[in-house]
């Protein structure tokens, strides 16, 4: 004879999974946005499903300290005023390191490797316009001959304006406040970075005359939305950061920048026409259809007038755009 009974066995849950993040990892955040501002919010969950312990958040790596997180809800918000300009990436993207950690039955932390883990979420600073452009010196001096025609630059002068805000938001105006109205200045509007000139505009300049022994003049770099007159009927996509290595052999392609027309035909998309300017324009090159930068011929890449990242390890540029 034999009979039989029915057996369960229970399987017990132990605590040897670690939490698990779940949903979305990115934020964006504008660059005024006031302290205390939520940026998103990061959720983890107890990886043992059997008898699943509270979780509780801190911030392992948080560049400049811009946030901090609610231990228990896992809401990001700004901690101090936020600089996108300060950011070592040109892309206003801020790496932030959260650790998810468990909690004991009795409130404390779980100290073992298995009751923790970290992840990486990114917020992007979007750029407010917030830094006025700025010369690279306070006085500059030079002289000129008293007999020179109308439109001859001034010498030596090297002035050089910048604005490290992007896109529209680094457009800037320069005017001349000059009593004499002997001189005038260009460009009228620049971007990101631009080399100014003075020229001789109404001569001819007499040495005799006591009042023309000597002119001061004051360059003004104002800001100013201009991104119309920069690019016509066109539009940009976005602002936009790249990186090329300084040894790049000329025709390298450095990166692609489209823009859109609502017009249609040579009117619109399809007849547009790209140009660089600012500068070091002269380092690269655009295709006037495509819109491919490249970097432009050299002789001796890596070194001297070509790219070399000892001389010089960034360029702000002006991309414009128009129909034919």
């Amino acid at each position: 004879m034999w009979s039989s009974a029915d057996v369960v066995v229970r399987v017990r849950d132990v605590q040897n999974r670690p939490p698990e993040f779940r949903g979305s990892r990115t934020g964006v955040i504008r660059e005024d946005a006031a302290i205390g501002t939520e940026v998103m919010t990061v959720h983890a969950v107890d990886g043992d499903v059997g008898q699943p312990r509270d979780v509780v958040y801190s911030l392992v790596e948080n560049p400049h300290d811009f946030f901090l997180v609610e231990s228990s809800s896992g809401v990001l918000s700004t901690a101090r005023p936020l600089d996108r300009e300060a950011l070592s990436s040109g892309d206003g993207v801020v790496r932030l390191m959260v650790k998810a950690t468990e909690v004991n039955d009795d409130g404390t932390l779980a100290k073992d490797e298995e009751s923790s883990t970290t992840t990486m979420i990114t917020v992007t600073i979007r750029d407010v316009n917030d830094e006025a452009p700025k010369f690279n010196k306070r006085e500059y001096r030079t002289s000129v001959p008293e007999n020179v025609a109308d439109g001859t630059p001034l010498a030596l002068l090297d002035i050089l304006v910048q604005d490290t805000d992007v896109g529209s938001n680094a457009v800037f105006g320069l005017s001349l406040l000059d009593a004499s109205g002997k001189f005038s200045v260009e460009p009228e509007v620049a971007a990101g970075s631009s080399s100014v000139s003075l020229r001789v505009a109404k001569g001819p300049l007499d040495f005799e005359n006591p009042n023309e022994q000597k002119f001061i003049l004051l360059v003004v770099a104002t800001e100013t939305l201009t991104e119309e007159k920069l690019s016509s009927t066109a539009t940009v996509v976005d602002a936009y950061t790249a990186s090329i290595s300084e040894t790049a052999v000329p025709g390298s392609v450095v990166g692609t920048i489209t823009a859109r027309d609502r017009d249609q035909g040579v009117l619109g998309t399809s007849g547009i026409v790209y140009s660089l300017s600012g500068n070091g324009a002269d380092k690269f090159t655009v295709h006037p259809e495509s819109g491919v930068i490249t970097v432009a011929d050299c002789a001796t890449p890596g070194a001297g007038d070509c790219l070399d990242y000892e001389t010089r390890d960034t360029y702000f540029l002006s991309l414009q755009v128009c129909p034919w």
